[in-house]
């Protein structure tokens, strides 16, 4: 996969969940104009700050992006106390919305495995967020579907942060890098950014696997963070997994053998 953008960003993401340099990431998109500065950002999933706020880190990035006159009203220690991810993108000037199995102040009930895109929801997301919830969710042709209609054919953004591998007995499913490469080529998205971040196992090997004929070894989660931009107002194509030595992709494409 080629990279359509050069992004720069130097900081740490955390495998999954949200964090400080996260929202750091997301208003830089807008400095770089990527998507606009009141981005509509549209998470999938009420996102909780993973381990917990960095106080020092928050100060600095609200103090670079946000105006001296707002700066100066807030009390950034009221945000220790901060469990989700809204009211802190809201204050950086974006409108944000969470689809969740829960209703908030900040977020509908929304049920991946078998809702629609409302009509009004329908390619208004600039910045659409998946931080570790596809792989919860048992029906993925619907996940795909509905994060494709919910960003906006105008070079909206779709950003995944989800597991590659170990990661046990997290979630249902873990994304190959071929998963992103054939979703990205079925439905002519552009790559914006793509990085591989690795990080000591969050739970054991389960002993049933070292039973059954695993090697011994210890546990090591990796994550894959890539950000796709939707480029046309085309229908949502399942992707085609495939031996590319032996198939023709833009015949089986124009033949509509990927489709929705």
């Amino acid at each position: 996969m080629q990279q359509a953008n050069a992004l720069h960003w130097n900081g740490k993401f955390e495998i999954m969940g949200t964090s400080i340099d996260d929202v750091f990431f997301a208003r830089s998109l807008a400095e770089q104009g990527l998507i606009p500065k009141d981005a509509f950002l549209i998470d999938l999933g009420a996102q909780e700050f993973n381990g917990g706020i960095d106080i020092f880190k928050l100060h600095d990035m609200m103090a670079q992006f946000l105006a001296d006159d707002s700066f100066g009203k807030l009390s950034i220690r009221d945000f220790t106390k901060l469990r989700f991810s809204s009211q802190i993108f809201e204050l950086l000037g974006f409108k944000y919305l969470a689809l969740d199995v829960y209703e908030s102040k900040s977020s509908i009930v929304f049920d991946l495995n078998h809702d629609p895109v409302p009509d009004e929801l329908k390619g208004a997301g600039h910045l659409v967020q998946n931080f570790g919830t596809t792989e919860h969710v048992f029906n993925q042709a619907n996940c795909f579907k509905v994060i494709h209609e919910l960003t906006s054919p105008n070079g909206g953004i779709m950003w995944h942060n989800l597991p590659m591998s170990d990661f046990f007995y997290h979630g249902f499913f873990k994304y190959d890098i071929k998963f992103f490469e054939r979703l990205l080529i079925a439905n002519n998205y552009e790559l914006v950014h793509l990085r591989i971040d690795q990080a000591e196992g969050s739970m054991a090997v389960p002993d049933i696997l070292f039973e059954k004929g695993l090697p011994p070894r210890e546990p090591m989660d990796a994550g894959v963070n890539i950000l796709l931009r939707r480029t046309s107002r085309a229908p949502f194509k399942f992707p085609l997994d495939y031996d590319g030595s032996k198939v023709d992709v833009e015949e089986l494409l124009e033949q509509g053998a990927v489709r929705a």
